[in-house]
């Protein structure tokens, strides 16, 4: 086993005990708005597997090519062109030749390859966050179901209007320039507000989501880290297998 599978090993249990962390969050933040996921965190997660995959060339380098061209990058690419302009800057040009399987497992998941875009998310996030400006995950909650104390379920509501209600001898909406309007986005601590605390709100289903913004494209977080942990470690697999380490 190289050193450099050593620290990848080390980077992914890293990793995926911060996923972890990350998908509990999922569990209370619909109940509490103020529950966010830390860009700085995203940041950390998405860096620490590209660098994987550095470590993975550096390894095709040593094994391969007894370390000759040192100074690489892991070649990734929107479309074939950009793939073999990126395995040309790299100087794994002759690599089809040389190592087909290699070149094979590095072409198969390249997103123009693969159904799967993880890949080209990862990399393009990556750069982003590192040379431009962090990615903020935006939270968006879809479809709560509500319960008001003990006596009122809201189940999956398009809109719902209190004016003029009493709840327990509190009044929900004492008038027209002030009533509760709770939808189906209505966040927890929002309707809370609107009751002025004095009636309880739990949530008894509903969907929270955390998104970031690539390009036009909206990107779950759980779903983009999950695609990137199995996308990686399955890669990390079949690499170094074939090149005798594992």
């Amino acid at each position: 086993m190289t050193n450099r599978l050593d620290d990848i090993n080390e980077l992914l249990c890293y990793n995926d005990k911060k996923i972890e962390n990350i998908n509990s969050i999922y569990l209370t933040a619909f109940d509490n708005y103020s529950i966010i996921i830390s860009k700085v965190e995203v940041k950390n997660i998405l860096e620490n597997y590209r660098s994987i995959l550095d470590f993975c060339i550096h390894d095709i380098d040593d094994i391969i090519y007894n370390g000759l061209i040192k100074d690489i990058y892991f070649p990734y690419g929107k479309d074939m062109s950009l793939f073999t302009k990126s395995l040309n800057k790299n100087k794994l040009n002759d690599l089809v030749r040389i190592n087909k399987n290699v070149y094979s497992l590095l072409l198969n998941i390249q997103s123009f390859q693969s159904s799967n875009q993880w890949l080209y998310n990862l990399c393009k996030l990556t750069n982003i966050n590192k040379h431009d400006k962090l990615t903020r995950p935006l939270k968006k909650v879809n479809k709560l179901s509500y319960k008001l104390g003990d006596r009122i379920n809201i189940q999956n509501c398009g809109k719902v209007i209190f004016k003029d209600s009493y709840y327990n001898g509190r009044t929900i909406g004492k008038d027209e320039n002030n009533y509760v309007e709770i939808g189906p986005e209505t966040t927890p601590d929002e309707l809370r507000a609107q009751t002025n605390n004095e009636i309880p709100v739990t949530i008894t289903s509903g969907k929270v989501e955390f998104n970031i913004q690539l390009n036009e494209q909206t990107i779950e977080i759980k779903k983009l880290l999950n695609e990137i942990s199995l996308g990686i470690k399955s890669f990390i697999n079949l690499l170094y297998t074939e090149l005798g380490v594992i």
